[in-house]
């Protein structure tokens, strides 16, 4: 159970759109936050002198340069950088409550999946050692049947009941496959993958 739930908080769809939305307001914070500092601009120009003589226009090579810096900051603003950065964080709060309530959520869901298959599990084996049981008596109804020792209303009432065990075996292997495939819908897994851990050899349910 703890790789179902470890594999569906990495993997799953919805919770790491849930993440790329929280990074992408985390961004924004950022952007608010340093909106309270100075910014700078600076530019770097070079060029080739030009002086006009007597001869027309002669080009001395003589080399020029421009640096320009600039830097601005907003003092005041109504608050509106305060209040800015304080709404960017509120929103970073909501982004990380969203996805641990996705987290819990899926847990959940894992958990309850989880539960239903061991419980199908547990109710398959019990319902084969009932089939056993009747099966035997089956046998022995048979025998005592043909030797007049029972009526046949209860021969064939034995026979009904093997029946009827072997019907609720079948529905009980439906239910587990069932809540297989649910478990494999909540991970988002094909419904061909199997959950052998094949270095093991074993079940991961196990």
């Amino acid at each position: 159970m703890e790789n179902c739930i470890e594999y569906a908080k990495q993997h799953n769809i919805s919770i790491n759109s849930l993440r790329l939305s929280r990074n992408a307001v985390e961004q924004d914070l950022l952007q608010a936050k340093k909106a309270k500092y100075p910014n700078l601009n600076a530019s770097v120009s070079q060029g080739i002198l030009a002086v006009n003589g007597n001869n027309g226009l002669n080009v001395n090579g003589i080399p020029s340069q421009n640096i320009a810096a600039s830097s601005s900051m907003t003092l005041y603003r109504a608050g509106y950088i305060r209040n800015n950065e304080a709404s960017k964080n509120l929103l970073v709060q909501m982004a990380d409550l969203s996805v641990q309530e996705d987290q819990n959520n899926i847990t959940l869901n894992i958990t309850q999946a989880y539960l239903n298959i061991l419980m199908a599990e547990e109710n398959i084996v019990a319902l084969q050692e009932i089939l056993t049981t009747t099966k035997t008596q089956l046998k022995q109804g048979d025998q005592l049947y043909k030797a007049g020792s029972i009526s046949k209303l209860n021969y064939l009432q034995i026979q009904a009941q093997v029946a009827q065990d072997e019907y609720n075996l079948v529905a009980a292997q439906n239910n587990l496959r069932t809540y297989i495939v649910n478990l494999k819908q909540i991970l988002q897994l094909p419904t061909d993958y199997d959950f052998s851990d094949r270095k093991a050899g074993k079940h991961y349910r196990r």
